[in-house]
């Protein structure tokens, strides 16, 4: 559902699909792109809703898997949308980034013990912050796809545990 934060009436964006259950959402940076996961039919999937230029409103499956996905993010343009995959058997996990353009997985990346996406960088193309399991320890990292490229926010003050709550690339 769609609900004006000035008032106006509710929209029902996904009016032809059946029921489902989701748990988490997210959009580009102008709103015309949103996607989110939803969980029917025994498989997680990830969707997009673009809005078009006549206010209606297009639904469009992405990826669907038998595995656990995590929360989705989409990139600032919306050409992309990042989700984690973890295997229930290995109990590892993927980031997969997925073209909201066709049903083409773009890029998967190494497997890791854990790992969640964040957010797009801004001015990287297809990089994201993640947190990842590195060690005992959960850690900020930037994942690069272009280059299949790790790196892990190091600091001789990060202890335990590190969580992101924002990310200024000004």
């Amino acid at each position: 559902m769609r609900v004006p934060f000035a008032g106006g009436i509710t929209e029902d964006i996904t009016p032809d699909m059946d029921m489902y259950f989701s748990y988490s959402v997210d959009t580009n940076d102008d709103g015309k792109i949103l996607c989110f996961t939803a969980t029917f039919d025994n498989h997680n999937n990830v969707f997009i809703v673009k809005e078009n230029k006549d206010g209606t409103h297009t639904t469009k499956r992405i990826y669907f898997s038998n595995y656990s996905l995590s929360e989705p993010i989409c990139s600032s343009d919306g050409a992309f949308v990042c989700v984690s995959e973890t295997n229930s058997k290995t109990k590892l996990s993927t980031l997969l980034l997925l073209s909201t353009k066709n049903n083409l997985i773009a890029v998967r990346s190494r497997s890791f013990i854990e790992i969640t996406p964040l957010v797009f960088s801004t001015t990287r193309p297809q990089t994201v912050l993640a947190l990842a399991r590195m060690g005992d320890w959960r850690r900020p990292v930037f994942y690069d796809f272009m280059h299949n490229r790790i790196t892990e926010v190091k600091h001789p003050t990060l202890r335990g545990d590190t969580w992101v709550l924002q990310w200024d690339e000004a």
